[in-house]
């Protein structure tokens, strides 16, 4: 499979401003990303300072692995918004009736499973 860098698409409105440096750096990203693994990976590269890092996805990943990888994304921005939620759950009602279907809650006190 081949995948040719076409544009860069920034889901924002308004102008933005990419520097050439970045522009120059995403496209030899894409090109290396198009060459590794058939392509079926895609990057996040987030800021030095960001602890997400670099990942990377498989466009392969089931609904399961995708619900997991959000999650888990949610996680670490909810406790840097609030470094005292510790202990998470992530909890499935099985119960038609009820109108929630899916939660992630987080505590400060936990006694649980944790995420």
């Amino acid at each position: 499979m081949t995948h040719t860098f076409t544009r860069l698409i920034v889901p924002m409105h308004g102008e933005l401003n990419i520097s050439p440096d970045i522009q120059q750096l995403t496209r030899e990203l894409s090109v290396a990303l198009s060459g590794w693994k058939d392509g079926q990976f895609s990057a996040f590269v987030h800021p030095a300072n960001d602890p997400r890092g670099v990942r990377f996805k498989s466009y392969s990943s089931t609904l399961e692995t995708r619900l997991r990888e959000v999650t888990l994304e949610y996680r670490l921005i909810a406790e840097q918004i609030d470094p005292s939620a510790k202990h998470w759950y992530e909890l499935r009602d099985a119960d038609p009736s009820l109108k929630q279907r899916f939660m992630i809650v987080g505590e400060q006190y936990g006694g649980g499973c944790s995420l």
